[in-house]
């Protein structure tokens, strides 16, 4: 059965694909611009909600500016390797539909993150974190 989900969440990855601009894992140093990025307007704010893969699964925190120097952070509950802290985003990629970015944990690992709207005020994608796809799905907090 954990095959299976591994094959499908696998199936889903890549039928999102990354863009160029998150092909590489190292953070960019000093690529910021000091303009506001007007396409992460749609996403700015505080999001939250549960993350699963299987059987296991934990709680995430999102929160998205239109400071490119700042993108945001993420903390992730219940998440082996990454750790609770919020951690700074990179290599954040927005089009108005879909944003994708890149956090590292306590670990150092690489996480790569693709959201997409599926609701006005709710995003829906997965998180690749150690090998694995988390599923996800977030709600805009007010």
């Amino acid at each position: 059965m954990r095959f299976n989900a591994l094959v499908l969440a696998a199936a889903l990855a890549a039928s999102i694909g990354l863009p160029p601009a998150l092909a590489d894992d190292a953070p960019a140093a000093g690529a910021a611009n000091a303009a506001p990025d007007a396409s992460l307007e749609p996403f700015a704010g505080k999001w939250v909600g549960p993350w699963r893969l299987g059987m296991n699964s934990g709680h995430v925190e999102l929160v998205l500016t239109t400071d490119p120097k700042q993108p945001g952070t993420i903390a992730i509950t219940n998440l082996v390797k990454f750790g609770d802290p919020p951690e700074p985003l990179w290599k954040v990629v927005a089009d108005g539909k879909k944003i994708q970015f890149r956090s590292s944990g306590v670990d150092n690992s690489t996480m790569k993150v693709s959201l997409e709207f599926t609701a006005e005020n709710e995003l829906s994608g997965m998180i690749v974190h150690d090998g694995f796809t988390n599923l996800c799905k977030l709600t805009r907090v007010h």
